[in-house]
């Protein structure tokens, strides 16, 4: 638990050094004790969204690898239940967007997005396996 720290009520680390694609980025969460985060609200995300300091997009927890448009928490296995959705998204676009981001980017914000899981970004990682 050494790299995560207290954002809210849970505990949060955000890689801002290394871009992972999203399995890598899933991988490097569970060497580290944790999972790639889902957000569970509104509060979370916007304590989170602080913390964002590069404009840059940021790996979640969240996919639907399995089922289009049914997303699911890495983390715990369960359907995703916050997801504030960008404008016109998810999109799937090409049939290829299937791992979910949140960015830091002004116009993006305190939204989310599916994008193909091979790109590389950075991530947000969470301590526990909820939500």
């Amino acid at each position: 638990m050494a790299h995560f720290v207290k954002i809210g009520n849970r505990y949060f680390y955000i890689e801002t050094k290394a871009k992972q694609n999203w399995l890598k980025a899933k991988e490097s969460c569970r060497e580290l004790g944790g999972y790639l985060a889902s957000i569970k609200s509104e509060e979370e995300f916007a304590e989170l969204d602080q913390k964002l300091i590069k404009p840059e997009h940021y790996w979640l927890g969240i996919n639907d690898m399995d089922n289009e448009g049914k997303f699911v928490s890495d983390a715990s296995g369960k359907t995703a239940t916050f997801l504030p959705w960008q404008s016109k998204q998810p999109d799937n676009f090409r049939n290829n967007e299937d791992c979910v981001n949140i960015s830091s980017i002004a116009y993006l914000r305190k939204t989310m997005n599916d994008l193909p899981c091979e790109e590389e970004h950075y991530f947000i990682c969470q301590f526990d396996n909820k939500i």
